[in-house]
């Protein structure tokens, strides 16, 4: 029987792309590939790039050059795969930057529906959503991550299901703006006309806010919480421009699982906010 050929992952960044790895290694082994217990046993090398600072660029680049050095006088060298935030630069200028790369592979190709491939068997990294709309002139997530996409409920309420099941007690579901789950498609020109007036509008404006009902991600967050079994539950990220009044009622109705509130928040300053393109409450 042939041996079965390996891969080893490196991840950068965030939550959200330590998720997304364990998404890629379960693409792997649906594909019989096994994992490697060091890179130099790997057959094929998938780094999952970030791009939120350029010191984490040049991390990644750093490693690519460090990896063709360690197998350069290898016969059979295993492949470089790079995945993640930085192919937002495009295949032509990555493979200038990075000439040893051997493939460069979209993240979106993976999909939030991989089975994930966990080595923790008590906590779980959920995906719910990928992209943003917010546009805050210093972050560069819309470019690199693209427009949002909500993964569809149900889809989220299996994978929920069967990690309670398998003795999951706490859940995180990540997402660039989880806030805005499921609303990706709801005036999307309304929330740049609102930048463009940050000075003037009242600091309580959103569009997710002017929502009549729930929000799709309280309905979702309720539906998790009747599973009495999940211990913890978090979110992240959250952007306070979109955290609405139901989803503070929600918390509150739950606080048993819903312990901690992952936040993001800078110091207030009203022209940095205006020039930034970005909101608190």
């Amino acid at each position: 029987m042939p041996k079965p050929k390996t891969y080893f992952i490196f991840t950068f960044g965030c939550q959200m792309n330590k998720s997304d790895s364990e998404r890629v290694a379960g693409d792997y082994e649906a594909r019989g590939y096994v994992a490697a217990k060091t890179v130099d046993q790997a057959d094929e090398i998938v780094i999952n790039t970030c791009s939120i600072r350029k010191s984490a660029e040049d991390r990644a680049r750093s490693l690519v050059n460090n990896l063709a050095k360690k197998f350069k006088q290898m016969a059979d060298k295993p492949k470089i795969i790079l995945t993640g935030c930085m192919i937002h630069h495009g295949e032509e200028k990555l493979l200038q930057m990075m000439p040893f790369v051997d493939e460069i592979l979209p993240i979106a190709e993976v999909g939030f529906n991989s089975a994930a491939v966990r080595r923790d068997k008590r906590h779980a990294w959920i995906p719910i959503s990928s992209g943003c709309n917010s546009f805050c002139t210093y972050c560069i997530v819309p470019l690199s991550r693209g427009r949002e996409i909500s993964r569809p409920q149900k889809d989220i309420l299996d994978e929920v299901k069967d990690l309670v099941k398998r003795g999951y007690s706490e859940i995180t579901l990540v997402g660039q703006n989880v806030n805005s789950y499921g609303l990706e498609k709801v005036g999307i020109g309304l929330r740049k006309l609102l930048m463009r007036q940050n000075l003037t509008l009242p600091s309580n404006v959103s569009q997710y806010k002017r929502i009549k009902g729930k929000p799709p991600f309280v309905q979702l967050l309720e539906k998790i919480c009747q599973y009495k079994q999940i211990a913890k539950l978090r979110f992240m990220s959250s952007n306070p421009w979109d955290f609405s009044d139901a989803l503070i009622d929600c918390i509150a109705r739950h606080p048993p699982g819903i312990r901690l509130i992952h936040l993001a928040a800078e110091r207030k300053n009203k022209v940095g906010f205006r020039l930034w393109h970005c909101r608190l409450f």
